[in-house]
């Protein structure tokens, strides 16, 4: 009885979130379009494009939501398709990291990228780590202050490889860390340049990561930005 309250519990906040997550874009998203129905004919066509983008941003505010909530349903119902091997994981890595120079960039932010071999092979699932790596540097993008620098290192060993991204950003609480791979969890620090967070991005990945037999964690002190670690096996 215990077990089906908590479910019922975790449920209904689940519902609860995802309707109010998804309530602010689809409202924005209304009202944007009624106003260029109305008033299109006295609208330049600069108006109207600025207008087109806000709901684009709104609706890829709602896709994310709605990805990340598809993401959690197939974790916690044992329907992730995945397919472990032994690969080399540096062409996946170097493909997220050059697809966030150009947003970084619109911070002001440096992302650089540390690799001193030509391989790094370890055991994972090529589309699973791709999605790991991209919410792990997103999120070093997102929660960064403008001008700040985030670094991506690669090392290996001959038990696992280490992929290290390190922000400077606000760092986190005691409090913080003791619920930072948690569901729907709101941290204190918030995205810097009005980018959309779900509290479902961390969560995602620790259990992604398990998934393929790996590690993950976070060292982080309140001020001095906060360096997340993964670490994959390098054989089954």
């Amino acid at each position: 009885n215990e077990k089906l309250v908590k479910v019922n519990q975790e449920k209904n906040e689940f519902l609860s979130i995802a309707a109010h997550d998804l309530k602010n874009p689809l409202s924005a998203i209304q009202g944007l379009a009624e106003m260029i129905a109305r008033d299109f004919d006295e609208m330049s066509k600069s108006e109207i494009l600025e207008l087109a983008n806000m709901i684009s941003l709104s609706s890829q505010q709602m896709f994310e939501l709605i990805k990340n909530l598809l993401d959690v349903n197939r974790l916690e119902s044992g329907n992730l398709n995945i397919s472990l091997g032994v690969f080399d994981i540096l062409p996946v890595l170097e493909w997220v990291v050059k697809d966030y120079q150009d947003r970084a960039k619109v911070k002001n932010i440096t992302l650089h990228f540390d690799r001193a071999e030509a391989e790094y092979h370890a055991l994972g699932d090529e589309k699973i780590l791709r999605q790991v790596l991209d919410n792990l540097i997103s999120n070093a993008v997102k929660y960064s202050p403008r001008g700040k620098q985030v670094y991506v290192r690669v090392s290996k060993n001959k038990q696992a490889v280490r992929c290290e991204i390190q922000d400077e950003g606000p760092g986190l609480s005691e409090e913080d860390k003791q619920q930072l791979f948690g569901k729907f969890t709101r941290l204190t620090p918030q995205p810097t340049g009005d980018e959309n967070s779900t509290g479902l991005g961390l969560f995602i990945v620790k259990k992604l990561v398990e998934a393929m037999r790996g590690k993950v964690w976070c060292e982080t002190e309140l001020g001095k930005g906060a360096r997340f670690i993964v670490e994959f096996r390098t054989e089954l």
